[in-house]
């Protein structure tokens, strides 16, 4: 008997913990939760365990809390695109044991403070398109958050004038691609070399490369970073050359006239004014 105990209890275990009712709010179909468009301001409580797509999206969220999604171990699809989040708490759930596809997309998002994707390592994508990123700091993406299942990250249309070579180095993946473009970004030699360096990752892939277009300096306006190729860089060893050149030659210029001064050779001058 204590076998079959032992056997049954997980089963019924399992059963009432997925038998939760549907959120007043939204629609069930099996596994399925549809709470798009539908004026919530939180994460609706008691979702039903068995969960493997929770849709979010077209709501009024304005924060995801630490423990909203406590309990969803089935989950695979989170949509919450279109709401008005603009924070995202660390997560306190367990790593999932499958594949997570995260869309934050259309939110109003500034910044992801470091630790914001703890618990979340089974991330296979993660979309932040038309967000208002300003900087992906360097502590987002760390040993702390390995995300090593990520697939794909997009990053398209935020605020981005720049970016950090060593944050997405950090991305310890097979294969990660990525989304860079309709950011205001701000070519020069340094941006150039990031993306340079991006390329020749072997686990990264800009898809987008040829449309990241600048919006700054005046000059570069309008031109993909692609079309420019290495001229940002030698245009700034250029400029830093004369600008090297130009003091060494003030420096000189200084130099003959207090020599020539010192040697007497304005003696007479001062005689006749004498």
């Amino acid at each position: 008997m204590s076998v079959l105990l032992n056997f049954l209890l997980p089963l019924v275990l399992s059963w009432a913990l997925s038998s939760r009712p549907c959120p007043g709010p939204c629609r069930c179909y099996q596994n399925l939760v549809d709470c798009e468009h539908r004026w919530l301001l939180h994460v609706p409580a008691m979702v039903p365990h068995g969960t493997w797509l929770l849709d979010l999206s077209g709501n009024h969220l304005k924060e995801v809390h630490s423990r909203s999604f406590l309990g969803l171990w089935s989950l695979r699809i989170l949509l919450m695109s279109n709401n008005s989040l603009h924070t995202l708490h660390p997560q306190v759930e367990k790593p999932h044991l499958f594949r997570l596809n995260l869309d934050l997309s259309y939110n109003h998002i500034q910044s992801m403070d470091v630790g914001a994707l703890v618990g979340l390592s089974s991330l296979s994508v993660l979309s932040l398109e038309g967000n208002r990123l300003e900087v992906l700091r360097e502590g987002l993406l760390s040993p702390l958050t390995p995300l090593r299942k990520l697939t794909l990250l997009s990053l398209r249309g935020n605020q981005l004038t720049h970016v950090k070579f060593k944050t997405l180095l950090k991305l310890q993946t097979t294969s990660t691609h990525l989304h860079m473009s309709s950011n205001p970004w701000f070519c020069d030699c340094e941006l150039q070399r990031v993306f340079g360096k991006i390329r020749r990752v072997r686990h990264l892939h800009v898809d987008d490369y040829e449309d990241v277009v600048c919006h700054a300096p005046a000059q570069q306006t309008g031109h993909t970073l692609a079309s420019l190729d290495t001229r940002l860089c030698v245009a700034e060893t250029a400029t830093v050359l004369v600008i090297t050149i130009t003091v060494l030659l003030a420096v000189l210029g200084a130099l003959v006239k207090a020599e020539y001064t010192h040697s007497g050779y304005l003696e007479p001058v001062d005689r006749v004014s004498g």
